[in-house]
């Protein structure tokens, strides 16, 4: 289940057409945890570095 959220994840980056590369590091904890990192370079030469811990049994807000 963790991994089918990593893999949404992923999907959504690919959209945007605006995203110069970007780099993921996903770890799973087990089937509902997990951690993913990474940063986002944008065609501007913005850069976001991000940090999630995520347990797909909590809803997002």
């Amino acid at each position: 289940m963790i991994e089918t959220y990593f893999i949404q994840f992923e999907t959504v980056i690919n959209k945007f057409p605006t995203i110069r590369s970007y780099t993921l590091k996903q770890q799973v904890y087990n089937r509902k945890q997990g951690f993913i990192s990474g940063s986002i370079i944008f065609n501007n030469g913005y850069r976001l570095d991000f940090i999630e811990v995520k347990d797909v049994d909590i809803p997002s807000s």
